[in-house]
């Protein structure tokens, strides 16, 4: 027997206690046993001691390859067709002028043609019995410039799915600014449920980041707009964009959305990271050294976005991101396919297009041959089980540095949450 290697030590009000990434177990240490396991001398326990490890996972068999078994199940996963994802962007232009965006914009739209071949392609892949359900994302650019692409295809493709025994999901990603009641109807008729809409804290510094294209501001109009989801069966998430701008804005927003009484909408800060488009003065202020991460999600009033949920929450993730699934694809306005959305509209980021699925060898071994399983950095990591080694996109402009995920520094938070949840 031997302790596995997702253990974590960790403190919380006088006490000690060990948890693990992957098992999600807690059990309180006292100062001798938490000696023990610390210098692993497992020979001084006792075997009823030994029995709670091993059920609670914090010790396995000599024999167990724990980073194998990880490798093993992030392969299955990985090529798994149960869900696709499709992201899809009607258009790349948009209403806004934001800052630190990281798209390329590029006036013009998806056309009939080109949408009928995007739902062929969708078709094609997903026509098989194993795949079980389809994800669907709108997005841009600002997908709801052309709101009849969006509700159109929504509807062929949940008609599609309706036949097919199939499940469909369906999410919008977008500013806001162009919400109607009308529209909002609509959406649900086509069968969307979710959308994200980006509000970047107080009235004030929203208007500063986040403008129309000729410098007018956004944040009442989209305020107004969130008032029309009252009494929908519509989901909405809040995206705050946060840099060191704008960290200690986030009270005075939760207030304004606390008025609208609508427990449909709820607030979810992210941060703003950094691209190849940005100019040096947005990448300034990102927040992405460890210190300012650990301060970040530390923050006094930010902490509890991120310890809301439990560690028993936190699943086991076999790949970052949804890029590094072989099913899952961003598609532009004029049909090509890229493997994460971040490279819409850059050319030399194209993996095929929806009439030649020809994958380029170059995108497939970027987002294919990369195993976190097997670097150094990442498997003498207990947290790799819930993090998988990191985006791929941030690990490559830092020189493929390790870019870890906000597990690192949520984990230990969400373990104090589910150690007060059983009390």
């Amino acid at each position: 027997m031997k302790l596995s290697q997702f253990n974590i030590i960790f403190d919380n009000a006088g006490k000690s206690y060990i948890t693990n990434t992957f098992s999600k177990g807690i059990i309180e240490l006292d100062e001798h046993h938490r000696n023990i396991i610390s210098d692993k001398r497992l020979d001084l326990l006792t075997e009823n001691e030994i029995a709670l490890l091993l059920e609670k996972g914090f010790a396995v068999e000599d024999d167990i390859d724990e980073i194998g078994l990880l490798r093993y199940r992030s392969y299955k996963q990985r090529n798994s067709k149960e869900e696709m994802e499709f992201v899809i962007a009607p258009t790349l232009d948009c209403n806004f002028t934001c800052k630190y965006c990281f798209e390329k914009k590029r006036s013009g739209k998806m056309s009939k043609e080109t949408q009928k071949k995007v739902l062929d392609y969708i078709f094609r892949i997903t026509d098989t019995e194993d795949n079980k359900r389809i994800h669907i994302i709108w997005f841009g650019g600002e997908p709801l410039l052309y709101p009849d692409i969006v509700l159109n295809m929504n509807m062929a493709i949940f008609e599609y799915c309706q036949a097919k025994g199939k499940t469909l999901k369906s999410d919008v990603i977008t500013n806001g600014f162009l919400l109607s009641e009308k529209l909002i109807g609509e959406l649900i008729k086509c069968h969307i449920e979710h959308l994200q809409i980006t509000i970047d804290g107080n009235r004030e510094l929203h208007n500063q980041r986040r403008v129309l294209s000729n410098g007018l501001p956004t944040y009442d109009t989209i305020y107004n707009n969130l008032k029309l989801f009252r009494g929908t069966t519509l989901t909405v998430t809040l995206r705050i964009n946060i840099d060191k701008s704008n960290v200690n804005s986030i009270s005075e927003l939760e207030r304004d959305i606390q008025k609208l009484k609508n427990e449909n909408i709820a607030c979810s800060p992210a941060l703003v990271e950094v691209s190849n488009h940005h100019f040096e003065d947005i990448k300034s202020t990102c927040i992405s050294e460890d210190d300012e991460l650990y301060d970040y999600y530390n923050n006094s009033y930010l902490k509890k976005y991120f310890s809301s949920q439990s560690s028993l929450d936190y699943g086991l993730r076999l790949f970052f991101c949804e890029a590094e699934h072989y099913y899952s694809f961003a598609i532009d306005e004029i049909g090509n396919v890229y493997k994460c959305w971040n490279s819409l509209g850059v050319e030399k980021d194209i993996y095929c297009t929806v009439e030649d699925e020809t994958p380029n060898p170059a995108i497939l071994s970027t987002y294919f041959s990369r195993d976190p399983f097997t670097e150094s950095k990442c498997i003498s990591c207990p947290y790799i089980p819930i993090c998988a080694g990191g985006c791929l996109m941030q690990r490559k402009l830092r020189n493929n540095d390790n870019y870890c995920s906000d597990c690192k520094y949520t984990f230990i938070n969400a373990a104090i949450k589910e150690i007060e949840n059983s009390h």
